[in-house]
């Protein structure tokens, strides 16, 4: 091969090796045989500068010009006023990254912001919404705490803001009151918030403000704004139905139903407008219904003819005797407290019987003599002895277990017994036959059970709940499961109520008894 086409196929092949990594810009002499290539190679990114013909707030288009360092190829949608000018114009606001490359193929990113074109009104808009319900947030009630806050944005500055009277609040057909309103102006921002509380109206809520309430400088306004809140207002109370029935195994079936959705309650089944619940004493109290706008129904549930558990007590006041009958919820000692106040619980009678063990319910109650620490009377009735103290101890419980003979009283049944009766007789002494109880002391009635504890074998599923009654101290707050309820060791009590009551419902009958701390019979 002649040295000539040797020189012409190895510069080709330089150019094509070199033509894989970049553009080369050359020029080529043949010098006799040989070939002489002068290359220059460019690897450096074009750069670009950005202007724009308006910056300041405006309602014309807006031209943006890139000026660059060197000629660049085409750009789509730019029109070209020289190789290193190129311009657009822009209708609306836009962020874009624009793509330039040079003629050596170079690539670089001009980014362009436009944000002050402003053919619009001030924009109005829910930022946040508080709902004191927060459970149930599309629901509230007079005692709900509503919190709107709004926010007004525009482009250009805010000239004439939103004022409280152009903010209308509507419930169905009827303006409310707005209870409270906080106002924060920034140049393009007007931030605004609405507090709504004690609401008596009812129904859906919605905001409505009017076009041109807020205007901004370069003359916009806002156009009609209504939210729809979605939140519905009630003030009404569910209304529910109870119906009850015997069940198997001496047990009673509660169904109840509402005329609404109403939340969940604790311990019964069911949901929404139908719930259900067994029971295996009777009970009575009153259980809180409450819809989802926290509108609360009580609830009377009575029960009597359980029978699979049940709970007696018997009370012995002085001047009146035994009285009985009572279960759950009822007050022992209430004919003596009516008759006169200072009629005392000399003793008290607990049964228990069902499905359950004899030392299910166990007690222990505090009993004040007239004679003193140290003495002991006797019951008149039992003859069974009882001492100034803890009776039978501090540490010793009574229940149907633990008596060798149950005590068998008027209403035929059987009973186990804690302090004792007849004990108040004037000139009656005491076990000793000493210290003869003199007119003036009798009168006074001294003597009595002044303090009592309960407590079950098993707490897993019921808890039992008492409550004592003290002359001209009314109800001592309710005590439960072991408590000790006394107001003072030597101040006898004059009635008491107990309840046997599920786990579930504890809660009910504990606020319940609660309320009445302090009241007095009458």
């Amino acid at each position: 091969m002649k040295r000539k086409e040797i020189v012409l196929i190895l510069g080709a092949v330089l150019l094509f090796w070199l033509g894989m990594y970049t553009i080369v810009l050359a020029k080529y002499e043949i010098i006799e045989t040989r070939i002489v290539a002068h290359l220059e190679i460019d690897r450096t990114a074009p750069i670009g500068k950005v202007t724009y013909s308006k910056e300041e707030a405006t309602k014309e288009n807006v031209v943006v010009r890139i000026k660059t360092n060197e000629a660049i190829m085409p750009i789509e949608g730019w029109h070209k006023i020289e190789d290193t000018l190129w311009e657009k114009e822009y209708t609306e606001n836009t962020k874009e990254t624009i793509r330039i490359q040079d003629l050596s193929g170079n690539e670089a990113e001009i980014p362009i912001i436009i944000s002050n074109i402003d053919r619009e009104g001030p924009e109005i808009k829910v930022k946040k919404v508080y709902n004191s319900n927060v459970e149930y947030p599309k629901f509230a009630n007079q005692d709900t705490t509503l919190k709107i806050w709004l926010q007004i944005e525009d482009t250009s500055d805010i000239k004439d803001s939103l004022q409280e009277e152009e903010i209308k609040i509507w419930i169905e057909n009827k303006r409310i009151e707005i209870k409270q309103i906080q106002i924060e102006q920034a140049r393009n921002k007007q931030e605004i918030e609405i507090v709504l509380k004690d609401i008596k109206e009812e129904g859906n809520l919605r905001i409505e403000i009017d076009k041109e309430s807020i205007v901004d400088e370069l003359g916009n306004a806002n156009k009609d704004y209504l939210w729809n809140s979605g939140i519905c207002i009630d003030n009404t109370s569910p209304i529910a139905k109870v119906e009850q029935k015997i069940i198997e195994n001496g047990r009673v079936q509660i169904k109840l139903s509402t005329n609404e959705t109403v939340r969940r309650i604790e311990g019964w089944e069911g949901n929404e407008k139908q719930y259900s619940k067994i029971f295996d004493n009777n009970i009575s109290y009153e259980l809180p219904v409450q819809d989802l706008a926290g509108n609360i129904a009580k609830v009377k549930i009575e029960i009597k003819n359980a029978t699979s558990i049940i709970l007696r007590y018997a009370s012995h006041n002085s001047e009146i005797g035994w009285t009985f009958g009572y279960g759950n919820y009822d007050i022992a000692g209430l004919k003596a407290i009516k008759q006169k106040r200072q009629l005392r619980t000399e003793a008290l009678a607990f049964s228990i019987e069902g499905n359950v063990e004899p030392d299910f319910l166990q007690v222990r109650a505090y009993v004040h003599t007239y004679w003193g620490e140290g003495s002991e009377a006797i019951c008149q009735e039992t003859k069974q002895k009882y001492v100034y103290g803890f009776n039978p101890s501090e540490t010793t419980w009574k229940s149907m277990a633990t008596e060798e003979k149950l005590a068998h009283l008027a209403d035929k049944r059987d009973y186990f017994i804690l302090g004792g009766t007849g004990v108040n007789w004037r000139g009656l002494a005491d076990a000793q036959g000493n210290n003869p109880l003199p007119d003036v002391i009798a009168v006074q009635h001294l003597y009595g059970i002044s303090g009592i504890a309960f407590k079950l074998k098993d707490t897993s599923t019921y808890s039992i709940v008492y409550q004592i009654y003290v002359e001209e101290i009314g109800w001592l707050a309710p005590c439960k499961n072991e408590e000790f309820a006394c107001y003072r060791k030597d101040k006898p009590i004059s009635g008491i109520r107990v309840a046997l009551v599920p786990n579930s419902e504890l809660e009910y009958i504990w606020n319940e008894w609660k309320q009445d701390t302090g009241e007095k019979i009458e």
